[in-house]
């Protein structure tokens, strides 16, 4: 979806909301998301979102039920970011399934409580994608196309930068 290797090239693009500004840079060797408050202040509960807006892509019932879409997080100018997920998952025509673009924070599905102070280390995340789905009450059939992935500050938002890369839907 987004990482060293493909870029956005693999034709996912990303918008940003809440008064952020978002640009793909080079980090250390990586192609990463760079997402910054812009010249307005940023607004609580800002983030961004992304997708292959006119091609969802395709999920089997292996990667509804066994996959999970990894992140990587980090910031070269302070931590203290706390984020939450959302997914949003289409039925077989393409609709959105009622529920499933609920988000969900990092911190109560992994130790992922926040992007830590460290600009060297990266903090990789995984979200099982059937969490959005069990989640909303839907059952894995339902699932048949992922439109959009969006990852949003939880509350305030700090005077910070933070780096997204490495975004993969992969079966462990």
């Amino acid at each position: 979806m987004f990482s060293e290797d493909s870029g956005s090239s693999t034709g996912w693009s990303f918008t940003p909301w809440g008064a952020l500004e978002a640009s793909t840079i080079e980090h250390e060797g990586l192609q990463a998301i760079l997402l910054k408050p812009g010249d307005l202040p940023a607004k609580a509960w800002a983030g961004v979102t992304m997708g292959k807006w006119k091609d969802p892509l395709a999920l089997d019932q292996a990667i509804v039920t066994d996959g999970v879409i990894s992140f990587k997080f980090n910031s070269t100018d302070g931590g203290g970011q706390r984020l939450q997920v959302s997914f949003e998952i289409l039925d077989g025509e393409g609709n959105p399934v009622d529920g499933t673009e609920a988000f969900i924070p990092l911190s109560e599905i992994s130790d992922f409580a926040a992007v830590d102070d460290d600009p060297e280390t990266w903090q990789s995340v995984s979200v099982p994608l059937l969490e959005s789905l069990n989640r909303s009450g839907h059952p894995a059939e339902s699932a048949h196309f992922l439109g959009k992935i969006a990852i949003q500050y939880i509350e305030d938002v700090p005077e910070k930068d933070l780096l997204i890369t490495e975004v993969k839907l992969d079966v462990p």
